[in-house]
């Protein structure tokens, strides 16, 4: 907002004088020298004026680059205050649209198709509108409070975790929500990250694990089916189209018909679900940086096995041997280096998140030295990338958690050429990370 103007500095101004209506006007110059030089420098103001306004061009012109792209559809805040009604405020404009460290619209197909399983309704509450907000907020607290402990229960012995997971079911209905605020601080972040990476000549991707209830919505109860909205992982990647996101929602749902990406008694992807993300992660990666190029882990087949039940203490039977697993075709040996020491093994053995950071170094893998900045989620994902590249750096993002790691010092004294950015999709309702 342009301040409004004040009478501070308006008396004494040289060649001005003050109006009787309070505004600077009645320009009183005396004549020029007649000695040239002396003469010219009276247009030196006029020169730094000029190259004032050429720089401060170049500087709004190198802003917009550099600053993804906020639409106008994302400026209301959309969260739900404590009594269960949707506040809607106008935040105001936010930058222009810039495609830029994605490169633009090409890439989409192969980074981020359209997530099938959408909800048409934007914002929590709209698909109950029998019901005033009190009531919608009732029949949440109900069925989100119905186990009596920390999950919800779903179809088909599916579970999902509830608000004691960092907001998790709010967020599986929309109830709660990226603000305006909050999206322009994941942008800008990612923003700042990409584009120094850039400038270090390293390539930045962006890849949000996706919940299990986004990509078997159908297994919800039906009193959340009901009230299911838009979520904030679509409001985010909508707002800012680019950034260099893998969004691998769509490629999971369409390989629920050959294994189980998700288990039901475990919030994780399946190393099945695992290793189509990864191959999402490669393509895009190919149509960003054609020089990374690189071919997804071999597999022939998949099996099934028992899940790591994450709710065996709430009472939940081990149930379906669901954790679907490809059956890795040759997979390479390579030297793992972690807090407990370095050791030879297959790369098919995971990552844990437990003993990083870590290193994992393969031979036959392509000569590329990846930063993989993760949490738990990188577990099953840690093995088709550690597969398939030279070294991986693992690292805790630690989005949930002190201290928050400086990305790109980690890229710079690792010597890293590309930087895979994992985290969980409901982390989304925590504070952004900032460039320190």
């Amino acid at each position: 907002m342009t301040p409004e103007p004040t009478k501070k500095n308006r008396r004494g101004v040289r060649g001005f004088k003050e109006s009787e209506s309070g505004g600077v006007r009645d320009v009183d110059l005396k004549p020029l020298s007649k000695n040239p030089f002396i003469a010219l420098l009276r247009f030196l103001p006029l020169v730094l004026l000029a190259i004032g306004v050429v720089g401060g061009t170049s500087i709004g012109v190198w802003y917009k680059i550099t600053h993804p792209h906020m639409d106008p559809s994302a400026v209301k805040d959309t969260r739900v205050v404590p009594d269960g009604h949707g506040a809607e405020k106008h935040l105001g404009s936010i930058p222009a649209a810039q495609d830029v460290l994605a490169g633009g619209s090409d890439i989409k197909q192969a980074c981020a198709p359209n997530y099938p399983l959408e909800p048409q309704v934007e914002v929590w509450g709209q698909a109950t509108l029998a019901r005033n907000p009190e009531q919608n907020e009732a029949a949440y607290l109900a069925g989100h409070e119905a186990s009596g402990h920390p999950y919800v229960a779903g179809k088909d012995s599916f579970v999902f975790w509830n608000d004691a997971q960092v907001a998790n079911f709010s967020q599986a209905v929309g109830r709660t929500k990226v603000n305006a605020e909050q999206i322009k601080a994941w942008g800008d972040y990612f923003a700042a990250l990409g584009t120094k990476l850039q400038a270090e000549g390293k390539t930045l991707l962006i890849v949000p694990a996706p919940a299990k209830w986004e990509i078997y919505p159908e297994m919800l109860p039906d009193w959340a089916t009901a009230m299911r909205a838009q979520g904030s992982l679509s409001a985010l990647i909508k707002a800012t189209p680019g950034l260099p996101w893998v969004d691998t929602r769509a490629a999971l749902v369409n390989a629920k018909t050959e294994g189980q990406t998700y288990a039901r008694n475990n919030s994780h992807w399946t190393p099945w679900g695992a290793q189509v993300a990864s191959k999402q992660i490669l393509e895009c990666l190919a149509v960003l940086n054609p020089d990374m190029k690189v071919a997804p882990a071999a597999y022939e087949g998949l099996k099934n096995g028992d899940a790591p039940n994450e709710f065996r203490e709430f009472g939940i039977a081990q149930g379906q041997a669901d954790w679907t697993t490809p059956q890795w075709v040759s997979p390479p040996l390579g030297t793992i280096a972690d807090p407990q020491g370095s050791r030879e093994t297959s790369l098919d053995e995971e990552v844990n998140f437990a003993n990083i950071p870590a290193v994992v170094t393969n031979p036959a893998g392509a000569p590329i030295k990846v930063l993989f900045m993760r949490d738990s989620q990188g577990n099953s994902l840690s093995s088709p990338l550690d597969m398939v590249f030279g070294t991986v750096i693992h690292e805790k993002a630690n989005l949930d958690g002190e201290p928050r790691p400086d990305v790109l010092t980690l890229a710079k004294d690792k010597d890293a050429g590309l930087v895979i950015y994992e985290f969980t999709q409901r982390y989304l309702s925590l504070p952004a990370p900032v460039m320190p």
